[in-house]
Order: C-alpha cells, then sequence, then structure tokens
C-alpha cells in the first residue's frame, strides 16, 4: 500500500467483497460526514498502481455528499490472484451487485478512469438491469484495447503495459466496442483531455459515441491523462453535475 489508511482524514472502512468464484476482492469505503449521503461513487480505478494511491481522485468526494467505494483488481495492491479478461470483469459485476444489495436506496454512480472505463463499460453490458448504476462517469478511457495498444505503443506510455493488466491490450474479446447499444438509458458524463499521451483524445471521443444516452462529453483544454479532478474549475463542476441528477 502506498498510503496508510488509517492515517487519512476520513479513514475508510476496509472490506473484503466475495466474487463468485470465492475470490475476495479488496475494497475502501468513504463515507460521508454528511447524516444523509448523496449517493455513492463506485471507482473502477486505472491500470497503475492501486487504490491506495486512486483513491485521491475522489478524496473530495465525502465532503460534497457523496460515498465513494473504490476496489481493486486481482494482482493490485492486497488483491491477490491472477487477473484475466474474465474474471476481471465479473468482479466488476459482482462489485456493483455487492453495492446494491448493501446501499439498495442510495443512488449509485459508476466512475471510472482509464483501463477502468474499458473494464465498467463491458461489465456494465453484463450486469443484470437491477444493479446497473444511477449515472455513469468515464475518463481518460477507450472502448477498443487494440486501438489503445496503438496508441500506446507508438508514443511514451510503454511502462503502462508492465502493469498486471496491461495483457488486456493484447486482447480485444472483452472489449466493450459496440457491445452498448443494448444498455438502458444512464446519465452519463465522458470525459477526455486534449493532451493525453496515454489515451487518445480521439479514443474517449469513440466512448461518447457508444456510451449510454443521454450524454455529455467535457473537453479538458490541454488536459493530460485523467487530470481533470485536479483542476479546480471542472471539479466544481463535476460535483453540480451529479447534484443536478440526485438533488
Amino acid at each position: 500500500l502506498y498510503v496508510n489508511p488509517s492515517k487519512l482524514p476520513i479513514v475508510p472502512e476496509e472490506l473484503d467483497i466475495p466474487a463468485r468464484d470465492g475470490h475476495q476482492i479488496p475494497a475502501w469505503y468513504f463515507k460521508s460526514p454528511e447524516k444523509k449521503s448523496k449517493g455513492i461513487l463506485i471507482h473502477f480505478h486505472g491500470n497503475a498502481q492501486n487504490m491506495s494511491t486512486h483513491f485521491m481522485f475522489l478524496a473530495s468526494a465525502p465532503t460534497h455528499g457523496y460515498d465513494h467505494l473504490i476496489f481493486d483488481y486481482r494482482g493490485y495492491g492486497k488483491s491477490k490472484g491472477i487477473p484475466n479478461p474474465k474474471n476481471t470483469v465479473e468482479d466488476g459485476v459482482d462489485v456493483l451487485k455487492w453495492v446494491k444489495k448493501r446501499f439498495p436506496d442510495l443512488p449509485r454512480i459508476v466512475f471510472a478512469q482509464s483501463l477502468g472505463g474499458a473494464v465498467a463499460l463491458k461489465a456494465l453490458s453484463e450486469a443484470p438491469t437491477e444493479v446497473l448504476p444511477d449515472a455513469l462517469v468515464i475518463d481518460s478511457s477507450f472502448v477498443s484495447y487494440r486501438s489503445a495498444a496503438r496508441y500506446i505503443l507508438g508514443g511514451h506510455a510503454l511502462t503502462w503495459l508492465l502493469q498486471p493488466l496491461g495483457w488486456l491490450i493484447v486482447d480485444n474479446s472483452m472489449a466493450p466496442d459496440g457491445q452498448l447499444k443494448n444498455l438502458p438509458s444512464i446519465p452519463t458524463l465522458v470525459i477526455h483531455g486534449t493532451d493525453d499521451s496515454v489515451i487518445s483524445y480521439s479514443q474517449g471521443k469513440k466512448v461518447f459515441q457508444q456510451a449510454p444516452r443521454p450524454t455529455q462529453f467535457w473537453k479538458v483544454p490541454q488536459g493530460r491523462h485523467t487530470e481533470f479532478m485536479a483542476r479546480k474549475k471542472f471539479r466544481t463542476e463535476f460535483y453540480a453535475f451529479l447534484d443536478r441528477l440526485f438533488l
């Protein structure tokens, strides 16, 4: 772990979410200090490091009234086992089922970044309708592993391939490309920076074209990979977007 959760301003509840094959999915749950939470953000993080760093993208969520749950894929952090295309997506579905069962009356928002966006979109295409989220946010992501691989291999993000889920880019069988048209209507926000050197801006536009409707696209001028939450203007508008949906 990169951060000791017990030292954080809001100490998360450390969870083990059961997967269908008996695997335990490690997760952190940050409860909003508000008496009644506005909703819960389910965080599918990106490829590098693990949830003990990625949670920082939504560290401001609890103070804005939103609970935040982030989990680790197999091979990340304390998550045991070996990831493969099938079990990674299945774990995503099982997390969605668990959150729906534990928080049946709370609005659920999937927040997915980079490779986590592709995993989340594929999981949504396979999940039962009753566990689908009430909103979806996709940041700096893609729908085709092969297209993403061509960009990564032609650039400077080769260390991305060395992470536990780097193998996904050579296997397009679990990519969400072309498989989202049957999803029901889900308010969706797609975000991508114009200067993303890991996943091209054009890939973000393809996510927007295939994402469930109604959909908004936010262009982040000179934005780098997964950078939008670091900008106060976008961070403020992000929570305003959620508030318009759930208040």
